[in-house]
C-alpha cells in the first residue's frame, strides 16, 4: 500500500516539473517573439528612440546653462544602480521576460547592458538628447521616457530638498545674526551709561576745562587776598581793641571759608575735566567701533531677513504643482520603427532570451569633422566683475573687447576645431581691454553652436578664460553673463 502511494506521488511530482519547464519553454517563446520578428536573412535591425531634455538656470537671470557641462553629470545620475534597478523592477517598461527582482546577478547583468547602450549628448547649449538603441523599439522607447521622467522627477525632488534647506540655513543664520545684533545694541548701551558725558565736540571740551583752569585760578587769587586781608584786619584788631574791626574779621573768614569750598569744587572739576580730554580721544575710537559693529550687523540681518523672504518665497514655488524643474522634457522617445545603423549577423533560431540578446555592438567612431571659420564669437563688450576676496563682486567691472585671432589680418575671423557638430575649440582668442589697451591671449578655448547655428564660448571656455584673467590680473574676476 504504501509503495503504490510512493509511485503515485512520484508520478505526480514528475507531471508537475513537466508542466513547469513547458510553461518556461512557452514563455521564453513568448518573450523572444518581439526580438526575432525583427530578424531577418540572419541580420537583427537596430532601432533607435530619443528624448530631448532643456536646461534652465536654477533662478530666473541666473547663471548662464551649458548643456555640454551638464550632460556627463546627468548620465551618470540617470545610470546609477538604483536608478536602473527601481525601472527594470518597476514593470513600466516591458524586457519580453520575466525580471526577477531578487535576482542580483541578471539585475547587474541588465544594469551593464543598459549602461553600454543610453547615449546622452548635448545637442546645443541648453537641449540635451537621451537615446538608446536596440533591435526592439519599443523597449527603446519604453526605457528611455522612463530614465527621463525618473530624473526629472528626481530633479524636482532635489529642488524642493534644496529649497527647504536653504530656508532653513537662512532662518539659523538670521537667529545666530540678531542675537549678535542684541549683543552689540547691549554694548552700546552699557557705554552710554559709563560715560554719559561724552561727545563728540571735543573743541567743547577743551573749552570748559580751560574755563575751570581759569576758575581755579581766580579763587586761589581771591583765597589768597582774603588771608591777606584778614592778617592785616586782625593786626589791627589787636592794636586797637576794635569791636567794628572784629566784626569785619569775623566776615572776611566767612568769605575765606566760602571761597576755599568753591576754590575745592573748581580744582575738583577741573582735575575731572583733565581726565576726560585725556580719554575722549580713545572713548571715541572705541565708541565709533561700536558703532560700526553694530551696522555691519544690522546690514548682515537686513539681507538675511530679504534672502530668507526670497528663500521662502522659492521653497512655496517649488511646492506648487506648477513649478518647473531645472530640467523640462521638450519630447519625448517614440516608438521609432526606422532601423537605423548597420545590421548585424544573428543565428535565427528561438532560444531563451537574455538581456545581451537585445544589444548590438557599438558604432563606429565618427569621422573627423572639417574646422569652421566665423567672423566673431562676440562682438559687444565682454565684462568682467571684480570680485572681493569672499567671492562676492564688487562695483569694479573690466571692458574688454574681442580681436582677431590674426594681429596682421583681424578678418581672418577665428578657425573652430570641431569635436563634434555642436561643440569645438578655437586654437587662440584674443581680448583687449578697453581701458589699459592690453591685449590677452587665450589657448583652446571651448566654443559651443547655438540652435541658430550661431558658435559662441560655452561655460567651460569662459570659466577658463576668469581663470587665465585671474593670474594675469592677480584680481579674482567673473564675466557678466548675457542672454
Amino acid at each position: 500500500m504504501r509503495s503504490a502511494d510512493e509511485g503515485a506521488r512520484g508520478r505526480r511530482a514528475r507531471l508537475a516539473v513537466a508542466a513547469l519547464g513547458v510553461a518556461v519553454v512557452l514563455g521564453a517563446l513568448a518573450g523572444t517573439a518581439r526580438l526575432w520578428a525583427r530578424v531577418a536573412g540572419g541580420k537583427v535591425a537596430v532601432y533607435e528612440s530619443r528624448a530631448i531634455l532643456e536646461v534652465r538656470p536654477s533662478r530666473p537671470g541666473g547663471e548662464v546653462v551649458d548643456a555640454e557641462r551638464e550632460g556627463p553629470a546627468m548620465r551618470v545620475e540617470m545610470l546609477t544602480w538604483t536608478a536602473v534597478r527601481d525601472i527594470v523592477i518597476g514593470g513600466k517598461v516591458d524586457f519580453g521576460f520575466q525580471v526577477d527582482p531578487d535576482d542580483r546577478r541578471q539585475l547587474e547583468h541588465l544594469h551593464k547592458e543598459i549602461v553600454g547602450r543610453v547615449r546622452v549628448q548635448a545637442l546645443s547649449y541648453k537641449h540635451i538628447e537621451v537615446a538608446y538603441r536596440s533591435p526592439d523599439p519599443e523597449l527603446n522607447a519604453g526605457l528611455v521616457n522612463q530614465m527621463v521622467k525618473r530624473f526629472v522627477g528626481e530633479s524636482r525632488r532635489r529642488a524642493q530638498e534644496d529649497a527647504k534647506d536653504e530656508v532653513v540655513y537662512f532662518r539659523e543664520k538670521l537667529v545666530a545674526r540678531r542675537a549678535a545684533l542684541d549683543q552689540a545694541n547691549e554694548q552700546i548701551q552699557v557705554f552710554a551709561r559709563v560715560n554719559p558725558w561724552l561727545s563728540d565736540d571735543v573743541a567743547a571740551l577743551h573749552r570748559r576745562y580751560e574755563g575751570a583752569l581759569e576758575r581755579e585760578a581766580a579763587l586761589g587769587l581771591e583765597h589768597g587776598e582774603l588771608e591777606a586781608s584778614i592778617a592785616a584786619l586782625r593786626k589791627q584788631v589787636a592794636k586797637e581793641k576794635s569791636s567794628d574791626v572784629a566784626a569785619k574779621v569775623e566776615a572776611a573768614e566767612r568769605r575765606l571759608k566760602r571761597v576755599a569750598a568753591e576754590r575745592l569744587a573748581a580744582s575738583r572739576q577741573a582735575a575731572e575735566l583733565k581726565l576726560r580730554v585725556e580719554k575722549t580721544p580713545k572713548l571715541l575710537r572705541e565708541q565709533r567701533r561700536l558703532l560700526a559693529q553694530r551696522t555691519a550687523v544690522q546690514v548682515v540681518v537686513d539681507d538675511l531677513v530679504r534672502d530668507l523672504r526670497s528663500a521662502d518665497k522659492r521653497f512655496q514655488e517649488v511646492l506648487t504643482e506648477a513649478y518647473s524643474s531645472r530640467f523640462r522634457v521638450v519630447e519625448y522617445a517614440r516608438d521609432d520603427r526606422t532601423p537605423v545603423g548597420a545590421e548585424t549577423p544573428r543565428p535565427v533560431r528561438a532560444e531563451r532570451p537574455t538581456p545581451a540578446a537585445r544589444m548590438v555592438p557599438r558604432e563606429a567612431a565618427p569621422v573627423r569633422l572639417e574646422p569652421v571659420i566665423v567672423e566673431g564669437l562676440d562682438k559687444g563688450d565682454i565684462i568682467f566683475s571684480q570680485l572681493d576676496r569672499n567671492g562676492f563682486v564688487t562695483s569694479i567691472s573690466h571692458f574688454f573687447r574681442e580681436l582677431g585671432p590674426d594681429p596682421d589680418d583681424a578678418k581672418k575671423g577665428f578657425t573652430i576645431h570641431r569635436k563634434d557638430e555642436n561643440s569645438g575649440v578655437v586654437e587662440l582668442y584674443r581680448l583687449r581691454n578697453v581701458g589699459t589697451g592690453e591685449v590677452r591671449e587665450f589657448r583652446k578655448v571651448g566654443v559651443i553652436r547655438l540652435p541658430d547655428g550661431r558658435w559662441r564660448i560655452g561655460q567651460a571656455g569662459w570659466q577658463q578664460i576668469e581663470k587665465e584673467l585671474a593670474a594675469r590680473m592677480r584680481v579674482r574676476v567673473r564675466r557678466v553673463g548675457r542672454d
